[in-house]
């Protein structure tokens, strides 16, 4: 093989390499990305060498030219390869195992499911949030454009510390609804996701491995979204009739007067200094018009339990006019148009309350907050944005109660 041949496809090789690390840097985990770049600074240095010593051994300037439009497709097809990798990792999905049943136990597994985030920035659930989203006609895509979504998301993890604080917040809640369990034979209590490595399915299976027969779920969420539906399926296809295992689910959070009279009473908390100038923005998901449609109890439940920590503030003191709703994505009113109108309503303390927010997630931690600050009210109006729920003792009694409810009836 003559020097121009190898320099024709050190050009071509590099360029592939350059492109496909430019989207490994914005798509990777944070500890990959010095990999990714040294290997892109690696393919784009030796296609630069090879580019130049096209142009020295030929001396002509088409020569020069086609070698400069070899390079650009390189490094475009590169991307675009790697791009095609990371769509593809949205339509893989992570089923556990069938499971093979352990030595019998005769104790309860409990399983706190609650659709959330992973701990840390995740490329394959990126992929997964992006194909549903993509899926419903709410994102388009494209090769170009993708990487960037994927770098979108890792940006929102580094904003708050690399690290979101809702699976910390379940395993401690599971921890915590353990010892008031013991009595009822409850021997082991965990946590899981809606989907993932850590999914409902993949929980379950590992019960039966363990030995349990009877499992039950705990559903942490005020009304049952579309995804802890889809988690639930997953279980049934583990056909857990041909184990003998059975499993009960518990009731949606959204019914609980306990847990109404716990936002209220963390709210009033925090307006008892001056109540006459406080205003409350009360916060619920919400979900896409083509999930509504799909799923409307969740928009009723989250509704009626919205309004029913409303009704309970203003019956303890606050003016009615003083009590919005609003949600944080998807439906208007948002959190950002809601202070706005507290602030003109002559509310200098405004509390925004993530009512149906069990655990602290990028949502409340990250996008809440900015909407707070997108409102730019007066400097003399304070906005306090409340944590969720987390360990709160109304919510471990509640759990506790429909874990017992659930195994006595």
């Amino acid at each position: 093989m003559d020097a121009r041949t190898l320099a024709w496809i050190g050009v071509l090789i590099g360029s592939l390499v350059g492109g496909a690390s430019a989207v490994a840097v914005l798509a990777v985990p944070r500890r990959l990305e010095p990999a990714a770049m040294l290997a892109g600074l690696i393919g784009s240095a030796g296609a630069g060498i090879a580019f130049v010593r096209l142009s020295a051994m030929y001396a002509r300037p088409d020569a020069a030219l086609w070698g400069l439009a070899i390079l650009l497709a390189a490094l475009g097809g590169g991307w675009a390869l790697a791009a095609s990798l990371l769509e593809g990792l949205g339509r893989t999905s992570v089923s556990p195992a069938p499971p093979e049943p352990g030595a019998p136990s005769d104790g309860v597994a409990v399983i706190i499911v609650a659709c959330v985030e992973p701990a840390t920035y995740s490329p394959s659930d990126t992929a997964v949030a992006i194909r549903d989203l993509t899926d419903d006609e709410l994102l388009e895509t494209s090769l170009g454009t993708l990487p960037f979504f994927f770098f979108a998301q890792k940006a929102r993890y580094r904003a708050v510390g690399g690290m979101s604080p809702a699976l910390s917040e379940l395993s401690a809640l599971a921890e915590s609804l353990e010892p008031g369990l013991a009595d009822l034979g409850v021997k082991w209590v965990t946590w899981a996701r809606c989907s993932g490595e850590h999914s409902l399915a993949h929980r379950v299976a590992e019960a039966i491995r363990t030995g349990f027969g009877r499992i039950v779920v705990v559903q942490l969420a005020v009304a049952e979204s579309l995804y802890l539906a889809a988690a639930k399926r997953d279980v049934d296809a583990l056909r857990l009739h041909e184990h003998g295992v059975d499993v009960a689910y518990t009731d949606d959070l959204g019914g609980s007067e306990r847990l109404a009279a716990m936002e209220a009473d963390r709210i009033m908390e925090l307006t008892r200094s001056e109540p006459s100038g406080a205003g409350v923005v009360l916060v619920g998901h919400a979900q896409p018009e083509e999930r509504s449609r799909r799923n409307p109890v969740f928009d009723e439940q989250e509704t009626s339990f919205l309004n029913r920590v409303r009704m309970l503030l203003v019956e303890r003191g606050l003016a009615e006019a003083h009590v919005r709703l609003a949600w944080s994505e998807w439906r208007e009113p948002d959190v950002t148009s809601a202070v706005r109108h507290l602030a003109a309503l002559g509310c200098n303390r405004v509390i925004i309350a993530p009512v149906t927010f069990p655990l602290d997630t990028l949502g409340t931690r990250l996008d809440l907050e900015l909407s707070v600050r997108q409102a730019r009210v007066a400097e003399g109006v304070s906005a306090i944005t409340m944590p969720a729920w987390k360990e709160h003792p109304a919510l471990t009694a509640e759990l506790r109660e429909r874990v017992r409810k659930a195994l006595t009836d």
